[in-house]
């Protein structure tokens, strides 16, 4: 089970300077949208659910966007290295 919290605060952590929001649609589901890097025309995006972690980007401007999210990570350690490497070089990976 992942503690959503515990994640959360890894991610405010992260991107500490950075604009997080947080929509929060029940304890067991919640969005992360981060702004990471200035002058990228993308942002981060994160769901929460006490199962999974899933990442995906989106397009700074408002715009509905029904895609799959790339990335899915039932483990904890392997979502926080994939942001710690996103964080690191400060660049998006590809999409899939």
């Amino acid at each position: 089970m992942i503690d959503i919290l515990k994640f959360k605060n890894f991610l405010a952590q992260v991107f500490s300077s950075k604009g997080v929001y947080i929509d929060e649609f029940k304890p067991d589901l919640q969005t992360v949208e981060i702004d990471c890097f200035d002058g990228q025309p993308i942002k981060l995006v994160v769901e929460l659910s006490s199962k999974t972690i899933k990442v995906s980007t989106i397009d700074r401007e408002p715009a509905m966007d029904f895609s799959l999210y790339e990335y899915s990570f039932a483990n904890v350690k392997e979502a926080e290295d994939f942001i710690m490497e996103i964080s690191r070089t400060q660049k998006f990976p590809r999409k899939k």
